[in-house]
C-alpha cells in the first residue's frame, strides 16, 4: 500500500474505532497514522525495491510483522494506564500490514490500489459528514502523496521506488499524524 492507502485508511478505521478505545477520533486517527512510520525499514533495502516487492519478504520489520503486532497486543494488557493509547497503536499497525498484505495480493498495481484509497475517501467522507475540514484533509491526503511521487519521476527523472527520496513519505505521515494531534488537543 502506498502513502495515500495508509492515510486514508487509518482515517476511515479511526473514525469507525474511536468511541470503542475511550479516544476522541483525532488522537485515534494520530496514533493509527504515525504507527505508518513502521515503513522507515524500507531505508534499509531501498535499493532492491522497485515498488512491486513484497514488503513482507524484503522489509525486516515487515518480515516478522507477527512479533511487532504480538507485541502492540501484549502491551495493551501489560501497560494498563496507556491501554487506550496502545490499543490505537495495535489497530493501526494491524491495519497497516493488512493494507500491506493487500497491496502484495493486488501485485502493487496503481490502479487497483487507487481504486482502494478512493473507495476509502469516499466512505470517510461520508462518515465524518462532508465537515470542510475533512474534504480538504482527506482531499490533500488523497492527492499530495500521487503527485509527490509523480512529479519527482516524470518532472524530476527520479525513479520514487529506487532512491532514498523515496522516504519523503515518512516526511507526509508524520506531517498528516501531527495535523490529527493539533486537532485533537484543540
Amino acid at each position: 500500500m502506498y502513502v495515500s492507502g495508509h492515510i486514508l485508511t487509518s482515517v476511515l478505521v479511526a473514525k469507525l474505532g474511536a468511541k470503542s478505545v475511550n479516544l476522541g477520533f483525532g488522537i485515534t486517527a494520530a496514533i493509527m497514522i504515525a504507527t505508518s512510520l513502521i515503513d522507515a525499514d524500507h531505508l534499509f533495502y531501498y535499493y532492491l525495491d522497485d515498488g512491486t516487492a513484497s514488503s513482507f519478504a524484503l522489509h525486516p520489520l515487515h518480515r516478522f510483522w507477527y512479533l511487532v503486532v504480538g507485541t502492540a497486543l501484549v502491551s495493551t494488557f501489560v501497560f494498563k494506564r496507556a491501554r487506550p493509547y496502545l490499543i490505537a497503536v495495535f489497530m493501526g499497525l494491524a491495519l497497516h500490514f493488512m493494507m500491506d498484505y493487500v497491496a502484495d495480493r493486488a501485485q502493487y498495481d496503481l490502479l487497483s490500489l487507487a481504486v482502494l484509497d478512493v473507495v476509502a475517501y469516499v466512505v470517510t467522507l461520508i462518515l465524518v459528514k462532508f465537515k470542510r475540514w475533512s474534504v480538504v484533509f482527506l482531499t490533500a491526503s488523497l492527492i499530495v502523496p500521487y503527485g509527490v511521487n509523480g512529479f519527482l519521476l516524470y518532472g524530476l527523472d527520479i525513479a520514487v521506488d529506487s532512491s532514498p527520496i523515496y522516504h519523503i513519505a515518512t516526511i507526509i505521515m508524520l506531517s498528516v499524524a501531527a495535523l490529527f494531534a493539533r486537532k485533537a488537543l484543540k
